[in-house]
């Protein structure tokens, strides 16, 4: 029998989903080749060929019911570690329901995304909004950020407003890669840097740009570890979306690609997997 390889990653940023389920609204048939279920069963050789000690299954749905439908997934299968469900702040039931959740050992917070970004905007729900965060925040859970347009500047909005809000922000922060222009990404993610109990995650780079190019990723990854550290950075697939840009091997190999020369092993082992375990609390 070949000879598995060492516990290496905790890929943060995964999506399972079956489309019978009928909730994800975004996932059509527009989507082209990952309309069609995705499953944990599909995503094990995978993470055998790369030693991923785990996964933090992200939401997909913005819905309560896909958030339980990802948590039962964990209890069938262990390596999925951590969720990262949706929910509103400002549904009447929003705490009983984040306190239900958060009962099951492996929910490590949400995920916003633009419909938090326009109530937030339109103003009339905007301290309902924050008291939300506020009461995630006092939890200790995670609350992850989908950029969408505008997005960052809501962040930016909420993070003086809530103490000690644990704001992970995806895919760089959707850097504009196309213009490679670093500005106004970089005073933008300078800014949320500023407070420590925030992170980025690697992910979805192999779907921002042509793979073949990582000198056009490079500046962005270089300046993310300039103003966060990698204490504050993760590993993240975004399987199976990355199948647009390329198979789960091509994007732990871009992944690894733009990684800092510089780094000893120690430091490639936070942004591998240790960073992901202690932001999330995740239990092993």
């Amino acid at each position: 029998m070949a000879e598995q390889p060492k516990a290496a990653y905790i890929d943060s940023h995964v999506h399972l989903w079956e489309l019978a389920r009928g909730d994800y609204g975004w996932l059509t048939p527009a989507a082209g080749s990952i309309y069609r279920d995705f499953t944990f069963e599909q995503l094990v050789p995978h993470l055998d060929a790369h030693g991923v000690q785990g996964i933090v299954a992200v939401q997909a749905a913005p819905t309560v019911a896909e958030a339980e439908y990802l948590l039962k997934l964990t209890d069938e299968h262990p390596r999925i570690v951590g969720v990262i469900g949706w929910m509103s702040l400002i549904a009447p039931d929003f705490r009983a329901t984040f306190d239900r959740l958060a009962e099951h050992p492996a929910f490590a917070g949400i995920r916003l995304d633009s419909s938090f970004r326009d109530l937030f905007v339109e103003g009339s729900r905007k301290e309902e909004l924050l008291d939300g965060l506020r009461y995630i925040a006092g939890k200790g859970k995670v609350v992850e950020w989908l950029m969408a347009p505008g997005m960052i500047d809501v962040l930016l909005a909420c993070l003086p407003e809530v103490d000690g809000l644990k704001a992970v922000v995806d895919h760089l922060g959707n850097p504009p890669m196309a213009e490679e222009a670093l500005e106004p990404w970089s005073s933008q993610m300078e800014a949320v840097s500023r407070y420590p109990q925030t992170a980025v995650k690697l992910s979805g780079m192999i779907t921002q740009g042509d793979r073949t190019r990582p000198d056009r990723h490079r500046p962005f990854v270089e300046r993310l570890n300039e103003l966060f550290g990698p204490s504050r950075l993760l590993f993240g697939s975004d399987w199976p979306v990355a199948l647009l840009g390329g198979s789960y091997d091509e994007t732990v190999q871009y992944f690894e690609r733009l990684l800092p020369a510089g780094w000893d092993e120690a430091t490639l082992e936070q942004v591998r997997r240790t960073n992901a375990i202690r932001i999330y609390g995740l239990s092993l």
